[in-house]
C-alpha cells in the first residue's frame, strides 16, 4: 500500500478497501502467534486512513480491539505500531473522541489509574513517538557537529593558542625552509588563526567544507575549499610542487571523511627518505580528537596508510596541551620515500602481472570458445555424406587419391570380388604381398575354382605422404570410448527393458577437439581411398572387401562401417577385414553405425546388408587390449553388424602380427569372402 499506484487503485475503491482492511484487521488481532501480521494490518490501516482521509470512519468496535491488543501484547513492535496507530486517532478531531469513550467504557472496564497509565503508555517514550522524538534530537546534534567550531560559538582562542603553540615548537621551529601545514576538521578555524600568528615562515592552508565567514583569517592563511577526496589530486593549492611538512586534523570525525582525505593527500606529504631514518620528519599527521572519539579517529588513519608515531619525544607535551580542553591526540607517520617506492614498484609488477593474467585469461577464453565451436562444427560435418566433397567423385578432376602399390589375382575387367589391403603406418606395402598371394584356383581362373574371379589391391596414401594419420594404436586404446547405457530408471524391469533394445538404448559422448582433428585426418584418408575405388572397380565387380594393419586398418572400418559412401557403394561392401587395428574415437564411428542400424529397422521393406566385419587380432597385444577388443566385437553385434573374430598366439619377442600367423589368417579370410554368397 505504501505506493502511489496502490493509492491510486485504493482512491477508486476507498470503501471496499477500508472495509477489507478493517476486516483483515479485527481477524489478525484474535491471533496470538502472528505478531508480524498485526504490525502490517495496522500499517496499512494507517497508510489509508492518513491518505484518504477516512479515520473518522473507524468504528468503535475495531478501536476498543485496538486497544485490547495494545494492553495485552508483549510484544515491542507490535505495541509500538499500534501505539502509532492509536496517537493517530488521538489527533483526529472525531475519533478523539471516540477513543476516550472506549478507553472509559464498560468493555475495557479500567478505573482512573488504569486510564491514565494506558494514555501515558500510548505516547511512551519507548513507542515509536519516542524513537521519533530521539532521532529527531540525534539528527540536530549531527547537524550542529558539521558545523565548524567558529559557527558554532566564539571558541576558546587560548586553547587553541596553547595547542598551536605546542605544534609549533614540536615539529615546525626547527626548519630552516619555510613550513607548510594543512589543517582540517571541526577546530580547523581557530588553529589556522593561531599557526598564522606564530611566525611569517609558516603557510597554513585552511581545507573546509564551506567557506561561510572566512574573510577574516588574514595574509598568512590561504584559504581551501576542500574537493571531493577523488579530485583531492586536481586541486591546485594541494597537488603543488611544495609539499606539505605536516597534516593536522582537529575533530574530523562526523565532520569529514578524515580516512578517505587522509589516504588521497599521501603523495603531497613530505616524509622521510630513508627506512633507517630515525630523527627527521618521523610524524607527517597529527590528529586532535575527543577522547571517546579518537581511537575511531586512529583507525580511519589505519586504513589509509598511517602508522603510529606515539614514541616520540614531543608527545606527552602534546597529549598535555590538548587534555586541558577535555581532548585526546595521536601521532601519525607514513611509510618512508625509499620504502614507499619499493612498494609502489611492487604495486606495478602485481598490476603488471594481473593485467597479463587477464590478457591470458582473455586469450584462453577465447581460445576454448573458438575450439568450442571448430568442435560443434566437426562433430556436425565429419563422415556426413551429404557434405562429401564433390571434387572426389568427380572423376574429370584431378584430386589426390590413393595410390596402387601392387595388383594381386583377376584382371579389373574381370574381378567379381577386389580386396583393397591397406598397410600400417610407415610399412612398406611389399611385406604383405606374400601373405595376400591369391592361387589361379582361389582367383577364378583355374580348374575348380568358384567361378567369382578375386583381385587384390595393395593402396598406399597418396605420393609423399608415408602414414594415414597420426594416431597410433596404443594412443587410440588409451584414449578409450565413452557412452551411456539409457533406461526408463533405475529399477530392474527398467534396465531389462532398456536391454530388450540395446541399439536404440544407447548414447555415445561427443569426442575432445583433439580426438575430431584425427578423424579430420581419416576422414581425408576415407576419401582418398574412397577416389581409388571407383576408378578400380570394374564392370562386373559385385564386391568390395576393405582391409587393412594397423591404421590402415581403422581407414578400411571407418570408410565400411561409417556410412560416408554412397548407398551403391554401400552395397557393394562385402566384408571388413581390421587387423590389429587400434580404432581411434571408436565412439564416434559406433555412433555413425547406431544411425544406420535404427534406419534399417525402421525400414521393415528394404533390405540392407550390412558388411561382416571380421577381426584379426593377437592375444596379448603390447598396443591394442583384450578389452578394447571385444568392446568393438560387442558394439558391431550390437548394431546387427556381422562379426568374427580371430584371435592368434604370439611369444613375447614377436612382433604384433608374425609372418607366420598373416598367412594363414589371411588365406582362412579370403576364402571365407570367396564362399560367401
Amino acid at each position: 500500500m505504501d505506493t502511489e499506484l496502490a493509492m491510486r487503485v485504493a482512491r477508486d475503491h476507498v470503501e471496499l478497501c477500508f472495509q477489507a482492511v478493517l476486516e483483515m484487521l479485527a481477524r489478525v488481532l484474535k491471533g496470538d502467534d502472528q505478531p508480524e501480521c498485526v504490525i502490517a494490518a495496522a500499517e496499512v490501516l494507517g497508510l489509508l486512513a492518513t491518505n484518504l482521509g477516512c479515520l473518522s470512519w473507524v468504528p468503535e468496535d475495531t478501536i476498543s480491539s485496538v486497544l485490547e491488543e495494545f494492553m495485552r501484547s508483549s510484544h515491542g513492535a507490535t505495541r509500538a505500531q499500534l501505539a502509532k496507530l492509536l496517537r493517530l486517532m488521538h489527533a483526529d478531531k472525531v475519533t478523539m473522541h471516540v477513543l476516550r469513550h472506549c478507553i472509559e467504557g464498560e468493555r475495557l472496564d479500567l478505573d482512573e489509574e488504569q486510564q491514565s497509565r494506558v494514555m501515558r503508555e500510548i505516547f511512551d517514550v519507548r513507542t515509536l513517538a519516542g524513537q521519533a522524538k530521539a532521532e529527531g534530537l540525534l539528527r540536530a546534534v549531527q547537524q550542529q557537529e558539521r558545523l565548524p567550531a567558529d559557527l558554532q560559538q566564539a571558541s576558546g582562542s587560548k586553547q587553541a593558542d596553547k595547542l598551536a603553540r605546542a605544534i609549533w615548537d614540536a615539529y615546525l621551529k626547527q626548519r630552516s625552509s619555510k613550513s607548510r601545514v594543512l589543517v582540517m576538521g571541526r577546530l580547523a578555524r581557530a588553529l589556522s588563526r593561531s599557526l598564522a600568528a606564530l611566525s611569517d615562515s609558516c603557510m597554513v592552508v585552511l581545507g573546509d567544507t564551506t567557506l561561510d565567514r572566512l574573510s577574516d583569517m588574514g595574509q598568512q592563511v590561504q584559504v581551501l575549499l576542500l574537493p571531493a577526496p577523488q579530485d583531492v589530486a586536481s586541486e591546485p593549492q594541494i597537488a603543488s610542487q611544495e609539499l606539505f611538512d605536516l597534516l593536522l586534523v582537529a575533530e574530523p570525525m562526523g565532520y569529514l571523511d578524515v580516512g578517505e582525505y587522509a589516504e588521497k593527500l599521501r603523495p603531497f606529504i613530505r616524509r622521510r627518505e630513508l627506512e633507517d631514518e630515525k630523527v627527521a620528519d618521523q610524524v607527517q599527521c597529527l590528529v586532535i580528537e575527543a577522547r571517546e572519539r579518537l581511537e575511531d579517529a586512529r583507525d580511519e588513519l589505519f586504513s589509509a596508510g598511517y602508522y603510529l608515531a606515539d614514541h616520540v619525544e614531543a608527545f606527552p607535551k602534546l597529549r598535555r596541551a590538548a587534555a586541558e580542553d577535555g581532548r585526546a591526540v595521536t601521532l601519525l607517520s607514513l611509510p618512508s620515500a625509499e620504502k614507499e617506492l619499493l612498494k609502489r614498484s611492487a604495486q606495478d609488477k602485481a598490476l603488471e602481472r594481473k593485467s597479463r593474467r587477464l590478457r591470458e585469461d582473455e586469450d584462453r577464453a577465447q581460445l576454448e570458445e573458438d575450439e568450442q565451436q571448430q568442435r560443434n562444427l566437426l562433430y556436425a560435418t565429419l563422415f556426413d555424406p551429404l557434405l562429401l566433397d564433390p571434387l572426389l567423385l568427380d572423376p574429370e578432376e584431378p584430386v589426390a587419391r590413393c595410390e596402387v602399390a601392387y595388383e594381386l589375382g583377376a584382371s579389373k575387367d574381370e574381378a567379381e570380388v577386389v580386396v583393397f589391403w591397406l598397410h600400417g603406418n610407415n610399412e612398406d606395402a611389399e611385406v604383405w604381398r606374400p601373405h595376400l598371394f591369391v592361387s589361379p584356383v582361389e582367383a577364378g581362373v583355374g580348374e575348380g575354382s568358384s567361378g567369382r574371379r578375386l583381385r587384390v589391391v595393395a593402396a598406399i596414401p597418396p605420393e609423399g605422404h608415408q602414414q594415414w594419420f597420426q594416431c597410433s594404436d596404443e594412443d587410440a586404446v588409451r584414449r578409450g570410448m565413452e557412452w551411456y547405457e539409457m533406461s526408463d530408471g533405475p529399477t530392474e524391469d527398467a534396465v531389462a527393458k532398456a536391454r530388450a533394445d540395446a541399439a536404440r538404448n544407447v548414447s555415445f559422448g561427443k569426442p575432445s577437439l583433439e580426438e575430431l582433428r584425427c578423424l579430420q585426418e581419416i576422414e581425408l584418408c576415407c576419401k582418398q581411398l574412397l577416389r581409388l575405388i571407383d576408378d578400380e572397380v570394374g564392370p562386373r565387380t559385385s564386391k568390395v572387401v576393405l582391409g587393412g594393419f594397423s591404421q590402415g586398418g581403422s581407414v578400411a572400418a571407418y570408410l565400411a562401417l561409417s556410412g560416408i559412401a554412397s548407398a551403391e557403394m554401400q552395397q557393394r561392401f562385402q566384408a571388413l577385414v581390421i587387423c590389429c587395428s587400434g580404432v581411434p574415437v571408436f565412439h564416434f564411428l559406433a555412433s555413425k553405425m547406431q544411425v544406420g542400424c535404427l534406419a534399417a529397422r525402421d525400414e521393415a521393406d528394404a533390405r540392407i546388408d550390412f558388411p561382416t566385419v571380421h577381426m584379426i587380432y593377437g592375444r596379448d597385444d603390447p598396443e591394442v587390449k583384450d578389452s578394447f577388443v571385444q568392446t568393438i566385437s560387442d558394439l558391431c553385434k550390437r548394431f546387427d553388424f556381422p562379426t568374427v573374430v580371430q584371435r592368434f598366439d604370439r611369444d613375447e619377442n614377436e612382433e604384433r602380427f608374425p609372418a607366420r600367423a598373416r598367412r594363414q589368417m589371411l588365406e582362412e579370410v579370403l576364402r571365407l569372402v570367396i564362399a560367401a554368397d
